[in-house]
């Protein structure tokens, strides 16, 4: 059997576990086709988010015809959020920024880049949204708790007004706090003015410190999109 040359890796296919099957009973003799499906196979069994998150891929030459496997054709490239033949779907996932008009971010937009981290995050119908401070506008730190609070659950509200969502779109919320039995009482009492019910699941945690000596609290969140959207 000819194969007309050498391996070309720009020759690639996405295989599923069966059609790597397809492939040895149509190249016995291809060592190479059969040597990288079956590590490429193996490292996924050994690691379920590879299994889930990366495509099966194997080389094969360009004249090289699977004359062995009728019916059998090359997969084309699934779309972004698309499902295999296996029920996996491929994901997406997009940044989420702040636009630098934002009269509730303000000159803190450019933190995020200081950071290096991105306001929020979308993937799989979930809102991931980072730690929120109480800061101003204009930069300054709320003078108590409480004005921090708002501060906090504002700028998270900015990100998800952004997404078309309110806070009744949160499901998960954890919120980091200094001095955390002297400080609870002004931070319910602003919680309670913009939290409604049905309440998200919220965790209340006391730390030490956060990235600056005047700031009492961070918040971050987690919400939904509507099924349809």
């Amino acid at each position: 059997m000819d194969f007309g040359g050498p391996l070309a890796s720009d020759h690639l296919a996405d295989l599923t576990e069966e059609q790597a099957e397809a492939v040895h009973a149509a190249y016995p003799r291809l060592d190479m086709v059969r040597s990288l499906t079956d590590a490429i196979v193996a490292q996924a069994a050994m690691n379920p988010k590879t299994h889930r998150d990366t495509r099966l891929r194997a080389s094969y030459c360009a004249n090289a015809k699977p004359s062995a496997a009728p019916g059998w054709s090359m997969p084309a490239e699934p779309p972004d959020g698309a499902t295999d033949q296996k029920g996996i779907t491929t994901m997406t996932i997009q940044a989420i920024e702040i636009a630098e008009s934002s009269q509730v971010f303000g000159r803190t937009v450019d933190a995020f880049a200081r950071f290096g981290h991105s306001a929020a995050v979308r993937a799989r119908g979930l809102l991931f949204i980072s730690g929120q401070i109480g800061r101003r506008a204009d930069g300054t730190a709320g003078e108590t708790v409480e004005e921090q609070t708002e501060l906090a659950l504002h700028r998270l509200e900015e990100i998800l007004r952004q997404e078309g969502l309110d806070l009744t779109a949160l499901v998960d919320v954890t919120s980091y706090h200094v001095d955390i039995r002297r400080n609870l009482p002004e931070f319910l009492t602003a919680k309670q003015r913009l939290i409604h019910v049905p309440y998200p699941s919220w965790s209340i945690i006391g730390v030490d410190g956060l990235a600056s000596p005047e700031l009492l609290i961070e918040i971050r969140a987690t919400a939904t999109y509507p099924e349809n959207s």
